[in-house]
């Protein structure tokens, strides 16, 4: 059926403060962070008052909702996009005090000299001076200053301008609310999907939405089933993740949050120092709700946290008490301080313990989905979940599982898993997806790159983590140890020696392949000198006090050759074998991986 997926008109600065106030538009944003800098609403506060655009302002209508009588009514607008403008105009305007970036109560104080008609953020000098307007708020405030009294002292105090000159500046000020914005209203019978689309055509240049924006603008404008409790739940969580403040600040910034059982299920993260998994509202929402309602299509949330009912597709509020209740529990899953803990050592426990080696935030939610469901069932026994929730995860970087349409694999995994078992599905991917074919030639493609984020490549430095590898030419210094501090990774063909040599494409000298970790002090001594030289220099010295590596055997340098995937060949190389030095370690790389994962 056609409808009009949205309308734009145009309202006064006063009308849209009006309806915030009286809660026919909510902000769901109004308790976030506020970023903007002082010049930008200075800046803001100077395009009305010259009468310059400002943009538009997007809200979007809330789906119908059932009155006690039966009869239907249009539920609150929620502000998608314009939290800043509307925050900034509340603080400059009306006095209102804000929740500032690192969660501290602020007044941005915007200052009016009526002789320049400029604006400024408040500083002591403009107490000092006579032709400044302390706060332009006093104009727009309910129980504001009197004006005329106002205008006799300010005259008095500046005899260079008229009391009529003053008042007609003061009213020009006054008719900043009366400026028009643009107000986009998207249609409530716009799927998330398509509302996301709609604002992120109309806005091609700002700020992207996602699905879980509109979700959480949801949670947020919702007070009858503590939704507004999950979106700060959700907020607080993932900003202490990134900074603790935000947690540890809470019992002083938001008392009223700080008395409620949402508060106790996080504030753990107070104290707690992420090495790996730092989630985004986005992961939190697609996490929780996907394992506790098995589908891993989340703009279906919000239509269930609106009353949607799928089957008669009509609009039930059970259905909507029942949502909020459920995610409620999928997200106190979530941020259970034992779940996220013990998730995260699961995930050290395959070698992957730093961020650098994590490039897909969508396998590593996977992951926690399935540790979750695990959790949640007894299919397995607690001391088997480690091992299953390792492996899924290995597998599905290796496989690239997530790198498509993540979503609709996500949900195509959980439909599967309800059907089959975990266990039985996990093992139907592993027999037909990372069979033979896939160690002995797959994998061994997959290596053929110089991209350094790779996952084969980042799997095989997290092999090298977990079998406590040691760094080219060393008995003793462990990989990680130059992971972690981002040491050397040395060309084991130097660059410039291929370069030399005619080997100047930069895909090709920079092969992972040709990458080894190493020692700073080492990797200055080879210097640009051929494989051939300077490995045989380590291997003959290596029973004497020699200055390059510290293998002290014959057998440890050949032990190191072998922990680091080098074909012993590689004293005999030179630029001409390099081809075949590549295709060597791709082959010893992938059954050095293919060895790791088994041993999970």
């Amino acid at each position: 059926m056609d409808f009009e997926k949205y309308g734009i008109e145009k309202d006064t600065v006063k009308n849209i403060l009006g309806y915030i106030s009286s809660g026919d538009i909510a902000i769901p944003e109004l308790q976030r962070p506020f970023v903007w800098t002082s010049k930008q609403i200075t800046e803001l506060i100077d395009s009305l008052y010259n009468g310059l655009p400002t943009g538009f302002i997007v809200v979007w209508n809330n789906d119908n909702v059932k009155l006690k009588d039966g009869k239907i009514s249009t539920g609150k607008k929620i502000i998608i996009d314009g939290q800043q403008r509307i925050t900034a105009l509340r603080s400059a305007l009306l006095g209102e005090a804000i929740i500032t970036e690192d969660y501290s109560t602020k007044r941005f104080i915007v200052s009016y000299n009526p002789f320049t008609e400029k604006f400024e953020t408040h500083k002591p000098i403009h107490d000092k001076s006579p032709k400044w307007i302390k706060d332009i708020s006093i104009f727009f405030k309910e129980q504001g200053v009197e004006l005329f009294k106002f205008i006799e002292d300010y005259v008095e105090k500046n005899q260079d301008i008229t009391k009529e000159e003053l008042l007609t500046k003061i009213k020009r000020v006054q008719n900043i609310v009366l400026r028009e914005i643009g107000r986009i209203n998207l249609s409530s019978k716009l799927s998330i999907s398509e509302a996301t689309n709609i604002f992120n055509l109309m806005n091609s240049k700002g700020t992207k939405l996602g699905q879980e924006d509109y979700i959480m603008a949801k949670l947020s404008s919702d007070s009858e089933h503590d939704g507004y409790y999950l979106w700060k739940t959700i907020d607080y969580f993932c900003k202490g993740m990134q900074d603790n403040r935000y947690v540890q600040d809470i019992p002083s910034t938001d008392k009223d949050f700080a008395n409620t059982e949402y508060y106790d299920a996080i504030k753990w993260v107070g104290k707690y120092k992420s090495n790996i998994y730092a989630p985004t509202y986005n992961d939190v929402l697609r996490v929780s709700y996907s394992h506790i309602f098995n589908d891993g299509l989340l703009k279906r949330l919000s239509e269930l946290l609106s009353g949607r009912n799928f089957k008669t597709k009509t609009i039930d509020d059970s259905v909507a008490t029942e949502t909020f209740k459920t995610i409620k529990e999928g997200i106190f899953n979530f941020v259970n301080e034992h779940n996220f803990k013990e998730f995260n050592i699961y995930i050290e426990g395959t070698g992957v313990k730093y961020k650098k080696l994590i490039n897909s935030q969508s396998t590593i939610n996977s992951a926690y989905i399935m540790y979750l469901l695990l959790k949640n069932t007894n299919e397995l026994p607690k001391m088997q979940i480690s091992n299953y929730v390792q492996r899924w995860y290995i597998m599905s970087l290796l496989l690239r599982r997530y790198s498509g349409s993540s979503e609709t694999i996500i949900d195509h995994d959980l439909k599967r898993i309800a059907e089959k078992g975990f266990v039985n599905y996990f093992n139907e991917i592993k027999s037909t997806q990372l069979n033979n074919d896939f160690w002995n030639s797959v994998l061994i493609q997959d290596l053929e790159t110089s991209n350094s984020l790779s996952p084969a490549y980042l799997v095989y430095c997290a092999a090298q983590i977990k079998n406590k590898a040691h760094s080219l030419f060393s008995s003793s210094k462990e990989i990680e140890s130059l992971i972690k501090i981002k040491g050397d990774t040395h060309h084991i063909f130097p660059k410039e020696y291929l370069m030399e040599s005619g080997i100047t494409d930069k895909e090709k000298y920079n092969q992972v392949c040709n990458y080894v970790w190493i020692d700073t002090t080492d990797n200055i001594g080879i210097s640009d000198t051929a494989p051939k030289i300077y490995f045989n220099d380590v291997l003959n010295n290596c029973t004497k006090d020699n200055t390059l590596g510290l293998v002290k055997s014959k057998k440890e340098f050949y032990d190191n050759l072998n922990e680091n995937c080098i074909p012993e060949g590689i004293i005999n190389y030179t630029y001409s074998a390099y081809d075949k030095f590549l295709k060597q370690r791709r082959q010893l790389i992938a059954k050095y991986i293919k060895d790791y994962y088994e041993s999970l």
